[in-house]
């Protein structure tokens, strides 16, 4: 239930899971669209919809003058960690805290940013996923059938990871197939 394609879909349909959360299908590290050093991540409230958090960063950059400009980016939400972050760099390169403090500080806020990320899919892995959880719903709910012929097989492809032996039981394409991704076409 954790590979990427069912955490989709369970978002997509709204099933928590038993941690009566729902899935977070864009977990990870991410950027904003023309900037791959605005880290940014997408995380889930309690409802599964995502928010938009920006990753502390700090960088510097060498002025004409010979003085450095420090430039800290922080989350709206973690603007009370400034003055912690702003003692450590004072530490760090022995410069005065007073220094630092003469700032200027701006606000920015970005409407609908474009955000980018990689996504990594193992079909195959998604396929032996699926008929995990087939297996086991048939060997719970139908007595008889751990028993089965075809039990005892599947049983064997998923003890031994058979990835290949799974197409024999598991056909939902071969990975570039346009259906299996349809239902996440507005995020893909």
């Amino acid at each position: 239930m954790d590979h990427y394609l069912s955490k989709f879909q369970r978002y997509l349909l709204g099933i928590k899971g038993k941690s009566k959360r729902f899935p977070n299908p864009f977990s990870g590290t991410h950027h904003l669209e023309g900037d791959k050093d605005k880290k940014v991540q997408l995380r889930s409230d309690k409802d599964g919809v995502p928010t938009l958090y920006t990753i502390p960063n700090v960088t510097y950059t060498k002025q004409e003058n010979g003085n450095t400009l420090v430039s800290v980016t922080l989350d709206a939400t973690d603007e009370h960690k400034l003055d912690g972050i702003l003692r450590k760099i004072s530490e760090k390169h022995q410069v005065p805290i007073e220094r630092l403090q003469r700032w200027k500080r701006d606000v920015v806020s970005i409407q609908q940013p474009t955000i980018h990320g990689e996504l990594s899919i193992d079909i195959k892995e998604s396929k032996i996923g699926l008929l995990k959880i087939a297996y086991e719903f048939a060997v719970d709910s139908l007595p008889k059938y751990f028993a089965d012929e075809s039990s005892r097989k599947i049983a064997k492809i998923l003890k031994n990871a058979e990835y290949d032996s799974v197409e024999d039981y598991v056909n939902i394409g071969n990975g570039f197939d346009h259906e299996l991704f349809a239902s996440m076409s507005n995020y893909l």
